[in-house]
């Protein structure tokens, strides 16, 4: 059966009301929560009211299983505050590290919107890792990090945001290879309802309370937006590049999909206690894939999580915490012109994790060892009943659920331990010691090390580290569970089969060969920081890195192939060819350089920062397509993202009441992988100000994109005919209103 869908505004906003409700009732009833003086110092930054000293001693958790003082953590570590967000006007969460983060990039693809860090963009974003108040919401099966929370619109309910540049596979395993981002929700001290209102269609809302009642915490937040988003302009990669595999083939800028284009609900509650917390939370949102230009050109996910935690000290030394929590995540895709549902699919996580550590002790040694259990169930039908995926409408029937399967119905569990040991002696030195061993059902096993070095001469001198860590990064559960019917996925039991079925390889034109069966992608890196503070106004970071990629993993295809014709218990696509995941043969090494500096004195502050990386080498890779790289074998580039960044941010605090701010990006130049050529950068600014009416009410006007650019955004996806590089994805200027009432 075919399905229409669309989020009403009655349901869009009918939370809302609700929040508002329970925000009033809270006031009347009871006392509000009154969350620790270290949860208020973890999680209240304040830039103006901290010295830069203080704000490198902010603890942070994400980079090691021991928490540790951001000056002393085993990894490069970004923290983006909440008066960051508010200021910065990030329209999403990647938007908002594309504004803040050195390192990261976010990165333009035909189907998808793609987390990237130190120069690589990887396919569906399997190598970057996103947790939501410490939990991993990373898809198994195929799409990595949860869309509706990385794409997702309206960013009310953060607290803060911890962002590891670089490998974070120790303590969090797979996925976290190149990069975690960990977004913070808020512990709500006070009611409060936040309304916004802008150009192009946009509308949010959303309320919180916190209140304590015979003896509990209690924790609510609810939050709803949406924006119409901005018409695709004919240029570039909207005008020239045109799927064949579509009902009403069309380049992007005559599909009807807009530029940002979503419509998002989210719902939180948390209760707790001082030894346990329980928490939901529901995370929901449609979207545009503007880029896309087959007849799944909207994305709408449906992620809901249970999660709880609990810790018992064994002694004055020893504690015990457990950690469980389950995950319910729906994906569906439309045909934007019809409305007609084009797939649908459902995965299951569960997971156990069970920790005895310490706190630090006299002789400065702490140390942490957990064991974990995760179980995946796959190839359920979603919220819709549908289980299914086509690139045309008119493929469409009564019986798709069984024709066009998207996954494979599976069922798995997969198994770590992990430790962790963390030693400071003679006031000077501090070393971290860390391992993690893997048991995955689908590609075995993984052992992860991490070795980190700190030392400061004295207090209130330069800090130095020098970290060695591994990551890895395994093929997705997809490719041993078989799926995409119809589509031409070729799955790990049928690669034996490539070379007999006679077809050419998508990337070459020659004749395919059987391919091995793939294994964990793995990352060596080194990384060498130093950071300071040069006197009370001034401070600084640098960080040089080095990384090795080995087993890089591949979407490869191949062409001129039977529709529907038989390649073990696969079959070719209905397009003439079928996908695969393979091992890339040979090494890429990528090195890299990011430098910060912080100046803040009185009522102002000035963040600097840039960063680079270049390709040393990529034995064997292919350049351009799906490859990481492109340019020639004597001048290689990363595909499709620019090889320096440059970021600044100011802040003023005109008055106690006023504050200004302005956030600045420049991109270098970049690779275009469809033309190999060498195309210049852009650069864009947001303004905006805030006024503190009391201390209950505020109103915030920022203008994105003051300056109005234009020029095309890098693309790494290899488009036939995209002779004038480039996706116009920039939001042209447009303005937004907000304010916030805290009762």
């Amino acid at each position: 059966m075919i399905k229409t869908v669309r989020l009403s505004l009655k349901t869009v906003f009918l939370i809302l009301s609700m929040t508002f409700v329970l925000c009033l009732f809270s006031i009347s009833l009871v006392v509000k929560a009154e969350p620790s003086k270290a949860q208020i110092a973890a999680d209240k930054i304040d830039y103006f009211e901290m010295s830069l000293e203080e704000l490198l001693d902010i603890k942070v958790s994400v980079s090691a299983g021991t928490e540790s003082r951001q000056n002393f953590v085993p990894s490069s570590v970004t923290i983006i505050s909440q008066s960051d967000i508010e200021l910065a006007n990030g329209r999403s969460l990647s938007d908002l590290l594309n504004i803040y983060v050195p390192g990261y990039f976010k990165a333009e693809d035909k189907d998808d919107t793609i987390a990237s860090f130190r120069g690589l963009a990887p396919d569906n974003n399997s190598k970057v890792l996103l947790l939501i108040d410490g939990v991993r919401i990373n898809a198994d099966w195929f799409w990595g990090p949860a869309d509706n929370v990385l794409n997702g619109i309206g960013l009310d309910y953060i607290e803060r945001i911890e962002v590891i540049r670089g490998p974070g596979s120790v303590t969090l395993g797979q996925g976290a290879q190149m990069g975690v981002i960990n977004v913070i929700t808020k512990l709500v001290e006070e009611s409060e309802v936040n309304i916004a209102a802008g150009e192009a269609g946009w509308q949010s809302v959303s309320g919180m309370t916190g209140i304590k009642h015979n003896g509990l915490n209690y924790q609510f937040i609810g939050s709803a937006q949406a924006l119409d988003g901005f018409s695709l302009p004919h240029k570039g990669w909207a005008n020239e590049v045109m799927e064949g595999d579509s009902s009403h083939p069309s380049v992007a800028a005559d599909r009807g999909t807009k530029l940002n284009n979503a419509e998002s609900i989210r719902m939180l509650a948390r209760v707790s206690d001082f030894d346990w917390t329980l928490w939901f939370q529901h995370h929901q949102q449609k979207r545009d894939l503007y880029n896309w230009t087959k007849d799944r050109d909207q994305v709408e996910q449906r992620l809901s999580i249970i999660a709880g935690d609990i810790y018992y000290p064994l002694n004055n030394e020893l504690t015990v915490k457990l950690l469980a929590n389950f995950q319910n995540d729906d994906y569906a895709l439309y045909d934007r012109y019809s409305g007609q549902t084009t797939a649908g699919a459902n995965e299951q996580r569960s997971f156990a994790q069970a920790r005895l550590y310490t706190r630090e002790n006299n002789q400065g040694i702490s140390w942490l060892l957990a064991a974990e259990l995760e179980h995946i169930k796959t190839g359920s039908k979603n919220w819709q009943g549908d289980n299914f995926i086509v690139n045309k409408t008119s493929d469409l029937s009564t019986n798709v659920n069984k024709t066009n399967k998207w996954l494979f119905p599976s069922s798995y569990t997969n198994k770590a331990i992990l430790g962790e040991l963390n030693a400071i002696w003679s006031s000077s030195w501090q070393a971290n010691l860390s391992f993690r061993n893997d048991y995955n059902h689908n590609w075995g096993k993984q052992f992860t090390p991490r070795m980190s070095l700190t030392y400061q001469h004295e207090p209130r001198r330069n800090v130095y580290r020098l970290t060695y860590q591994r990551g890895f990064n395994g093929p997705p559960g997809v490719h041993y569970t078989g799926g995409f019917l119809g589509d031409g996925l070729l799955s790990e039991n049928n690669l034996m089969y490539l070379e007999s079925s006679g077809m050419t390889s998508s990337t070459t034109g020659r004749a395919v060969t059987n391919a091995e069966s793939p294994r964990a992608e793995t990352i060596r890196s080194f990384e060498f920081s130093v950071k300071g503070v040069i006197d009370k106004y001034l401070s600084y970071e640098v960080t040089a890195f080095s990384n090795e990629i080995n087993n890089y993993i591949l979407t490869l295809s191949t062409r001129n192939g039977t529709p529907g014709a038989a390649i073990g218990s696969d079959f070719v696509g209905n397009w003439g060819g079928v996908f695969y995941y393979a091992n890339q043969p040979g090494t890429l090494k990528i090195r890299g350089l990011e430098a910060l500096a912080n100046w803040k004195r009185n009522n102002w502050r000035h963040q600097i920062s840039y960063s680079t990386h270049d390709v040393v080498s990529a034995d064997g890779f292919e350049l351009g397509m799906k490859s990481p790289v492109a340019g020639s074998e004597n001048n290689l580039k990363a595909n499709g993202l620019p090889e320096g960044i440059f970021r600044y941010q100011g802040f003023w605090r005109a008055s106690d009441e006023v504050s200004l701010s302005y956030q600045h990006v420049i991109l270098n130049s970049w690779w275009a992988p469809w033309t190999n050529s060498k195309e210049s950068g852009l650069d864009w600014g947001n303004l905006s100000a805030k006024w503190a009416y009391n201390k209950n009410l505020n109103f915030v006007f920022a203008i994105n994109n003051v300056w109005d650019e234009d020029k095309l955004y890098p693309i790494r996806a290899r488009g036939k005919g995209n002779e004038t590089p480039g996706t116009p994805s920039l939001e042209p200027r447009n303005m937004t209103f907000s304010m916030r009432y805290k009762f």
